[in-house]
């Protein structure tokens, strides 16, 4: 006769706001079934070379794993270097004006965090901004990561003086060429550009992270399922459950199984159901808290577009490093934030005031750019321009020395 133990599984979502989250449900399993062992050492941990990221669930190697030690769309590859490769489906060869655009859609993988759903990217090549046409995330697994995605227009330009373009220009080299340059601006601030008027425009770019342009920051996509977190962050890994007829259907399990401990075996049966509860009750938190800040960054997103029209200068955050020489040059500190003294590739001086995260909840930042933006007045500063990039906001006033 088997012996009987009680596993935590996530057995599905719950569709709640329009978001997806995870369902808990504690069941009495067959604890042979569970372990599986032979479906486990078909899908040991891999890795293409000794630094390079472990793959395993729901990620696979493909010619190294079964197609069961991963889910669809998950599929890397090792190549010749043993780097670690994602091939995004369907690539269609295309070009762009006299910029040819490759066949094979294909990126690096860096990094994979498995607990919070995350895989850093690079593309060897060097010219991401050429691939945006052609990339077609619908039928992937992966998003770029939210909030940190906005909309950009490319233009094609003849050659551009260096001084006539300000901060919130990036210049796409890859694409360039010695007769003209592709310069790309934030959708929203395109109209207001007199040097873009002599520009032809090339297409839109919806959800694409300014690190596409910068290369400053990493490139990180997200996955949303399976949805491996609880698993992950409670010592345990996932894997596809056996007889489902649900696409990617999960269940959590044990890596190195414990011995037969009776305390033990007592203790999780008498704790088991308390820790379902407390796992179900981090689960809506987790949810309400990615819920309030998305709302946050929506409500500031729509009070910038509604803004516009007072025509500010929209900032990076790196740009405001790079105005700020790295924050250089304290002014002073208040209950809001920090102001850093920063200098415009005009040498004009301003005062940068640089919010902190966790006050006002975006609401300090709204009312502030709302006023000081309409008020014209020879005693008081006036309001230069504003970053709003993820959750690092600051705003940008004239400086007036004493």
């Amino acid at each position: 006769m088997c012996r009987k133990e009680y596993s935590l599984f996530i057995v599905g979502n719950i569709e709640r706001g329009g978001k997806c989250i995870p369902f808990l449900e504690w069941t009495e399993t067959n604890r042979n079934t569970i372990l599986g062992s032979s479906t486990q050492n078909e899908c040991q941990v891999e890795k293409c070379s000794h630094h390079g990221p472990a793959i395993r669930f729901p990620f696979r190697i493909k010619d190294r794993h079964q197609q069961r030690c991963g889910c669809p769309g998950f599929e890397l590859r090792c190549t010749q270097n043993d780097d670690t490769v994602l091939e995004l489906p369907f690539p269609v060869k295309a070009s762009i004006k006299d910029s040819k655009l490759p066949f094979l859609v294909q990126f690096y993988i860096k990094d994979i965090d498995y607990i919070n759903q995350l895989i850093e990217i690079y593309d060897v090549d060097g010219c991401f901004p050429g691939l945006l046409p052609v990339l077609n995330f619908s039928t992937s697994p992966f998003q770029f990561q939210y909030p940190y995605v906005d909309e950009f227009t490319l233009f094609n330009c003849s050659k551009m003086n260096p001084n006539n373009l300000d901060h919130s220009y990036y210049s796409v080299p890859c694409l360039s060429s010695p007769d003209y340059d592709i310069i790309t601006v934030w959708s929203s601030n395109y109209l207001y550009k007199k040097s873009l008027y002599s520009c032809s425009k090339m297409f839109d770019i919806q959800s694409i992270p300014y690190a596409v342009f910068n290369r400053l920051y990493p490139l990180v996509l997200e996955w949303s399922i399976p949805f491996c977190r609880l698993c992950e962050a409670t010592g345990k890994h996932c894997r596809l459950k056996n007889d489902s007829s649900i696409l990617c259907d999960t269940e959590c399990y044990r890596s190195k199984p414990e011995g037969p401990v009776p305390k033990l075996r007592v203790a999780g049966e008498v704790l088991g159901p308390l820790l379902a509860v407390l796992l179900a009750i981090a689960s809506h938190r987790i949810y309400s808290s990615t819920k309030l800040k998305k709302e946050s960054d929506m409500k500031i997103e729509q009070f910038l577009v509604d803004y516009k029209g007072l025509k500010p200068t929209r900032y990076l955050y790196a740009d405001i490093k790079n105005i700020t020489d790295n924050f250089s040059e304290k002014l002073g500190e208040g209950g809001y934030g920090t102001v850093y003294k920063g200098k415009l590739s005009n040498d004009v001086f301003v005062a940068i005031k640089v919010l902190n995260n966790s006050k006002g909840n975006g609401e300090e930042f709204i009312n502030e750019v709302g006023t000081i933006g309409k008020i014209h007045h020879v005693n008081v500063v006036r309001l230069v321009g504003y970053c709003a990039d993820g959750f690092r906001r600051a705003l940008v006033y004239e400086f007036l020395p004493n």
